[in-house]
């Protein structure tokens, strides 16, 4: 065989070898997508695990309910904007009459922006979704969003919940999903990193019948229960992105000038593992393996995010 016909076998052999190769290489890239169907590690009333259906029974209404509250999955064709005032606006029934997990609307994944007047703990009494455990760390994060950052009416008119659920957090920590404000999606951290904020949320819409009585979008007068806290039951439930940084929405209102964010020069080391932060001149500020390395804009918001000052920083 001549010289030249060795190289042309060489190159025939290397061209098929990365036609083989190249694409089970890119395949192996990709995080694989984890089966929550089970919430394992989770403590609860009833044992460790939490089904989707949570306490709810597989086929009624509460356990198919509870299934739309954990869903873990992105949607295959992405999410579609959506104005708060039109999520409002969304169709909520009557008072006799409330939207079912059936409603079309509930298998819509949307993308509104909002501002975050309140981040929170939710259902700490042990919710059916989450097999009634009542762990701080394990309950849904309430955030509280309105169109007027000057809105603080305690009976909720206005305001629209989005929530985060432990499948997501799970995710999240993964870093399974869209953000700019890191893999730790804890109720503090969240509340740190959000509190004071024009915020873009993507997930899943979701009816929760069990406040229907509660809303201003059903009972308009507050006379039916009496316990209005909130404009409408419809939700993003669960969230599954999240951007901070936007401009407000085009229906965004003003009744007043807004309250500055938390503000500070991002000089703020935290430790993921020991929950300590240092300042700047601390003997500890340039030590810190950088993987384990979380920057907050305030020693504020490190306090808020459950971390505290190294005892050796002045």
């Amino acid at each position: 065989m001549s010289v030249l016909s060795k190289h042309g076998a060489l190159w025939v052999v290397i061209a098929a070898w990365a036609l083989v190769c190249t694409p089970t290489m890119a395949v192996r890239a990709q995080p694989s997508w984890p089966n929550l169907d089970t919430l394992r590690n989770y403590p609860n009333p009833g044992g460790t695990t939490c089904r989707l259906e949570g306490s709810g029974r597989p086929g009624s209404e509460k356990g198919n309910a509870n299934a739309l509250k954990n869903r873990y999955k992105l949607p295959a064709s992405g999410f579609e904007s959506l104005l708060l005032s039109d999520m409002i606006n969304l169709p909520s029934g009557t008072p006799e009459t409330r939207p079912t997990s059936a409603d079309p609307n509930n298998q819509r994944a949307v993308t509104v922006v909002g501002y975050v007047r309140e981040v929170k703990p939710g259902g700490t009494a042990g919710e059916s979704c989450n097999c009634r455990a009542k762990g701080k760390n394990q309950v849904d994060a309430h955030i509280e969003l309105v169109l007027d950052p000057n809105s603080h009416d305690p009976s909720g008119k206005g305001m629209v919940v989005v929530e985060v659920q432990e499948r997501i957090r799970r995710l999240a920590h993964q870093g399974l999903l869209t953000s700019n404000i890191g893999n730790d999606w804890s109720t503090p951290m969240l509340r740190a990193r959000l509190l004071g904020r024009w915020v873009k949320f993507s997930g899943w819409l979701f009816y929760d019948a069990d406040h229907h009585l509660e809303s201003w979008q059903v009972d308009t007068t507050n006379t039916l229960d009496g316990a209005n806290w909130r404009e409408t039951g419809w939700e993003i439930h669960p969230v599954m992105a999240i951007e901070t940084g936007v401009q407000p929405p085009p229906d965004a209102r003003s009744s007043g000038t807004p309250p500055s964010p938390p503000v500070g020069n991002g000089e703020v080391r935290g430790n993921k593992h020991s929950k300590i932060y240092h300042l700047p001149g601390c003997p500890g500020f340039e030590a810190m393996s950088p993987s384990n390395i979380i920057t907050f804009a305030s020693e504020a918001e490190a306090r808020q995010a459950g971390y505290r000052k190294a005892k050796n920083c002045p």
